[in-house]
């Protein structure tokens, strides 16, 4: 069934105009009080763990989604996922939606932001001495300076930051704990990161393979240069870097993990994250994307036009294959028994998802989608507009 037959939801209505806060002058009533109490335990509560699984794993793809909502918004440079909320930079403004309704919950106004996320906030640098806190909840800011920034992110309670001639780590009272020179990188230049991810910092400019000597990798708690498997780090999603890719061997740098895991398979989605680094593995001229139920799912990249093909690693059986090639991009999600991927032939784009083991449809979405999850909604992208799904 193809989910882009259904009628779209209306837009979302548009908040009213934002108004100057004011100062209450007058005395303070009990009940005021009561209600002050309740909503600061509210803001001091523990924030929500993340929500982008690493491995591209949800509960439930089988089931059709339902569509929720569906926004037109053509000016979309990223998009990060947190607890009940979408966050997105769009017009020099950065921006929060309920990922129920798709109405906007707060809005903070920046020049050119440059942000990162922690998987629990948003970190964004702009005006090349400003670096913006968000608590994607709430929309609340707090506010650093740091002279020539050009991104940042936090990490133990300090911010490290990417300047236009250094990473450096500060402290809370702003004191510089480590300096790794970067020179002549300008807010144009940066590409993505700083992460902290697989006990590396990591980020990536956009004219890398004129710098090689621009550090790929660096010890959060010294700044020594690490070495890698050659080449350098590229996000996969939210919390996850790789390098590699596609290479003999792959490094996953996950966030929280103190040292990489390192697989054979260059695959984006498992359920089986300690099965990447077994030896047996081999994947010839094919590119595996997914690994699910003991099956491996490649793009056929070898002769012909491509296509994509699904293969028991336990016999070596082909499965399934399709002359549609897939696994295109970063968007393959997956359950305990089936595969969401990004597929095209020469006339178009299709999101599909497949029982990994017989290949049958189980639904599919027309369109060239970048696609995130937070494990019950599934977010699609396209280059005007974003739409909303709940997930079976």
């Amino acid at each position: 069934m193809r989910t882009d037959e259904f009628e779209p939801a209306p837009p979302p209505r548009e908040l009213p105009p934002r108004r100057r806060p004011r100062t209450w002058s007058g005395p303070w009533p009990w009940a005021m009080v009561a209600v002050v109490l309740v909503v600061g335990a509210v803001l001091t509560a523990p924030r929500p763990g993340p929500v982008v699984d690493p491995w591209g794993r949800v509960p439930d793809l089988a089931s059709t989604p339902e569509l929720m909502w569906e926004i037109e918004q053509s000016d979309i440079d990223d998009l990060w996922l947190f607890d009940g909320v979408i966050a997105f930079v769009a017009r020099g403004d950065v921006v929060g939606l309920d990922i129920g309704t798709g109405e906007r919950r707060w809005e903070v106004s920046a020049t050119i932001p440059r942000c990162t996320s922690t998987g629990t906030s948003l970190v964004c640098a702009t005006d090349g001495t400003t670096v913006l806190e968000i608590d994607p909840r709430s929309g609340r800011v707090d506010e650093h300076r740091i002279d020539g920034v050009v991104a940042a992110t936090r990490h133990e309670g300090d911010l490290i930051a990417v300047t236009e001639t250094a990473m450096i780590r500060l402290d809370d009272e702003g004191e510089v704990r480590w300096r790794v020179p970067e020179g002549g990188m300008e807010p144009s230049l940066w590409f993505a990161g700083p992460a902290v991810v697989g006990g590396q910092v990591v980020a990536i400019r956009s004219d890398l393979y004129e710098r090689p000597d621009a550090p790929a990798a660096v010890d959060p708690e010294t700044g020594d240069t690490l070495g890698g498997p050659g080449g350098y780090p590229l996000p996969l999603r939210d919390g996850v870097w790789t390098f590699g890719r596609g290479s003999p061997s792959t490094h996953y740098l996950l966030r929280g993990e103190p040292a990489p895991l390192v697989s054979a398979l260059p695959v984006v989605a498992t359920d089986a994250p300690q099965q990447l680094s077994a030896s047996e593995f081999t994947t010839g001229t094919d590119l595996p994307f997914a690994l699910v139920d003991d099956v491996r799912v490649d793009t056929l990249t070898g002769g012909g036009e491509g296509g994509t093909a699904a293969t028991d690693v336990s016999t070596g059986e082909t499965l399934w294959q399709t002359d549609q090639l897939g696994g295109l991009g970063q968007n393959t999600l997956i359950d305990n028994r089936t595969v969401a991927y990004l597929s095209s032939t020469e006339d178009e784009y299709v999101y599909t998802a497949r029982d990994v083991r017989t290949g049958r449809e189980h639904w599919s979405i027309a369109g060239q989608l970048t696609v995130d999850t937070d494990g019950e909604h599934l977010l699609g992208r396209t280059s005007t507009s974003v739409t909303a799904w709940e997930l079976g």
